[in-house]
Parts: C-alpha cells; sequence; structure tokens
C-alpha cells in the first residue's frame, strides 16, 4: 500500500489540505508555512508541487517596492522561459506483454 504524503505545514493528507482556509475555526499555521518555504529542499516532488499550488491560491502581494520589483521581474522571466519542467507530467512506459 502506498503511503499518503501529508502537506508539509497543516500535516493533512494533500487532498484533504486545510491550508487554503483561514479563520477563528483554523489554527494560524504562520510559522510553519514559513519553515517549511525555508527548506523546500527537504520536501518530496509532491509537497513541492502542492506548496507552488497554495502559492499560486493565496497571490501574495507586497507593500514595500522592492519586492514588488523582484516580483514582477520573476514573473516577467517566467513568461518570457516557460513554466518549470517539473509540473510536465512523466510520461511511463507501459508494456503489455502477449
Amino acid at each position: 500500500m502506498f503511503k499518503k504524503e501529508k502537506c508539509p505545514i497543516c500535516e493533512y493528507e494533500i487532498n484533504m489540505c486545510q491550508c487554503r482556509f483561514a479563520g477563528s475555526a483554523h489554527p494560524n499555521r504562520g510559522k510553519a508555512e514559513e519553515v517549511v518555504k525555508d527548506h523546500l529542499y527537504l520536501l518530496s516532488k509532491k509537497q513541492l508541487k502542492h506548496i507552488i499550488k497554495l502559492e499560486r491560491f493565496w497571490n501574495i502581494s507586497y507593500a514595500d517596492e522592492e519586492q514588488k520589483e523582484i516580483l514582477k521581474k520573476l514573473k516577467t522571466r517566467r513568461n518570457r522561459h516557460g513554466r518549470s519542467k517539473i509540473f510536465e507530467r512523466e510520461k511511463k512506459n507501459v508494456r503489455f506483454f502477449s
């Protein structure tokens, strides 16, 4: 049986992740989020993809002008060079035996 991977921030199974939700009924996971982002090298590929999806959902903005400019450059570079290869589907070689 396969081990179900968990969100490194909320520790729920990825398909049941609670990180999209906030409010008084949900705990503040800000410290866990910060530590996870600082140590992405410790995550599995599936967890990395999950964190990237959360980042897109959260749509973080900045009040600091320098940070805004850095984000603008990152977006420009991404548009010029395309998406990361981490999102390309892995092709599996399937062989049928007769």
